[in-house]
C-alpha cells in the first residue's frame, strides 16, 4: 500500500512538472516570436472594437496589432519591442473611446479558454502583470492545466499566431442595436460623473498613458483612436466627459475621433460597438483615401462642443 501511494505521488509530481514546463513554454512563446511587421509605418492597438474596425488589407502601411478580448494592459507591453524592431513605424493608434468610460456590469469574467489564449501575454512581461487579480481567479489556474499545444509546437511563432490583427466580423446584430435604442428611450440617456468614469476606465487610462510615453521616448506619434460606435455619445454628460479627458490625459495628447463616423446605414455595424467586415472595409478604405484626422485634445473637445 505504501509503495502504491508513493507511485501515485510520483506520477502526480511528474504530471505537475510536465504541465509547469508546458505552461512556461506556452507563456514565453510570444517573447520568442518575431515582432517584425514589414514595411508598415502605422500600428493600431486595442481590443475587438479596433480589430473589427481596421482592415489592414485596405490601408497600405497599416498594421493592426489588436486582439479580441484583450485590452491595452496586455498589448502595450509589446510596444517597446515592436517599435525597436521596426524603425519605420512613425505612428501608433491606441484605442480609447467613450466606451471605455462606461460601466460594463454585464461583462463576464474571463473563462479558462480566454486565459488559455492570454497566457503568452500574461507571461510576456511578468513585472507588469496584475498577478494579484489573476492568481485569485480559478479560471486562470484551470488554464494552466490546459496549455496551448498548437503554439507550443511552433519553434518560431509570428505575431499572427497570437490572433493579433484584423478580424473580419460577419454578423449584423440588429437585436443588439434595437436593445440599445429601447434602453435609451426608457432611460432617457444615462449620465455618469467624471470620477465614475475615472474609476471604470482606470486600467485603460494607465496603459494608454503608458503607450503614449513609450512612443514619445522613441519619437513616434501616439494617437488616442476612437473607432465608430453606435451613438454612444448620448450616454455621457458632456461637461463630465470633458473634465474626465482633461484630467486623465496630457494636455497635448493627440486624438483621432471617428465615433460618430457616418455609414450609409446601420448594416455596417456588427453590433452597437463593433463593425462587421462590410463596415471595416468601408471605414478603412475611407481612412486610406482621406488620411487619419488628428487633433490636439483641447482642439478636439472644442470642435465637438464640449
Amino acid at each position: 500500500m505504501r509503495r502504491f501511494v508513493i507511485n501515485v505521488i510520483l506520477v502526480l509530481v511528474t504530471a505537475a512538472c510536465i504541465l509547469v514546463m508546458l505552461t512556461l513554454i506556452d507563456g514565453t512563446s510570444l517573447r520568442r516570436a518575431s515582432h517584425d511587421i514589414g514595411s508598415s509605418h502605422i500600428v493600431a492597438m486595442g481590443a475587438s472594437n479596433m480589430s473589427d474596425a481596421m482592415n489592414e488589407k485596405y490601408y497600405p502601411g497599416l498594421r493592426n496589432l489588436s486582439r479580441a478580448a484583450t485590452q491595452l494592459d496586455y498589448l502595450v507591453p509589446l510596444l517597446p519591442r515592436v517599435l525597436d524592431e521596426n524603425p519605420d513605424v512613425d505612428t501608433v493608434l491606441l484605442a480609447f473611446s467613450r466606451l471605455n468610460a462606461l460601466p460594463h456590469k454585464d461583462v463576464p469574467r474571463p473563462t479558462i479558454q480566454i486565459y488559455k489564449h492570454l497566457m503568452p501575454f500574461i507571461f510576456y512581461d511578468i513585472g507588469q502583470t496584475n498577478w494579484k487579480r489573476i492568481l485569485l481567479d480559478p479560471a486562470f489556474l484551470g488554464a494552466i492545466l490546459n496549455p496551448d499545444i498548437e503554439v507550443i509546437m511552433k519553434s518560431r511563432p509570428t505575431l499572427q499566431d497570437f490572433d493579433l490583427g484584423s478580424c473580419e466580423l460577419q454578423r449584423h446584430d440588429m437585436s443588439n442595436i434595437r436593445l440599445y435604442e429601447k434602453n435609451r428611450r426608457e432611460m432617457g440617456g444615462v449620465h455618469f460623473t467624471d470620477k465614475q468614469m475615472e474609476y471604470w476606465a482606470a486600467d485603460n487610462i494607465f496603459w494608454a498613458n503608458n503607450g503614449i510615453e513609450i512612443c514619445r521616448q522613441r519619437n513616434v506619434v501616439p494617437v488616442l483612436f476612437m473607432t465608430p460606435l453606435y451613438q454612444f455619445d448620448r450616454w455621457l454628460d458632456k461637461e463630465d466627459f470633458k473634465r474626465f479627458m482633461l484630467t486623465v490625459f496630457p494636455a497635448d495628447a493627440l486624438v483621432a475621433d471617428y465615433e460618430d463616423f457616418e455609414f450609409p446605414d446601420d448594416s455596417y455595424y456588427g453590433d452597437v460597438h463593433h463593425l462587421n467586415s462590410k463596415g471595416a472595409n468601408y471605414f478603412t478604405s475611407y481612412l486610406a483615401r482621406n488620411g487619419i484626422k488628428v487633433q490636439k485634445l483641447h482642439d478636439w473637445l472644442k470642435e465637438k462642443g464640449y
